[in-house]
């Protein structure tokens, strides 16, 4: 799922932007002008990045595990959408 998303985003530059979103891709753009490609982590304390990081994970996790109950066709479904996000990245 990791190839599908990096292969979609260097042959259509406009699936980047369905994947994560225009206001993500436009505000690291604006980002990598100014010489600052990961500002857009650097919002807010070390404290409260760690804690959005780990309640998402925690939140991924429990859904894939939740999806379980569909013979794990919903846990592919998490694990295939969730690569392809990172290939896009």
């Amino acid at each position: 799922s990791v190839g599908i998303g990096v292969l979609s985003a260097i042959f259509d530059d406009s699936f980047i932007r369905l994947i994560l979103s225009d206001g993500y891709v436009n505000k690291t753009l604006e980002n990598i002008k100014n010489g600052n490609p990961t500002a857009v982590y650097n919002s807010g304390t070390n404290w409260g990045g760690f804690i959005g990081i780990t309640f998402n994970n925690l939140y991924v996790g429990l859904k894939a595990f939740a999806f379980g109950i569909t013979g794990g066709i919903g846990t592919a479904y998490v694990l295939l959408s969730n690569g392809i996000m990172l290939g896009s990245f």
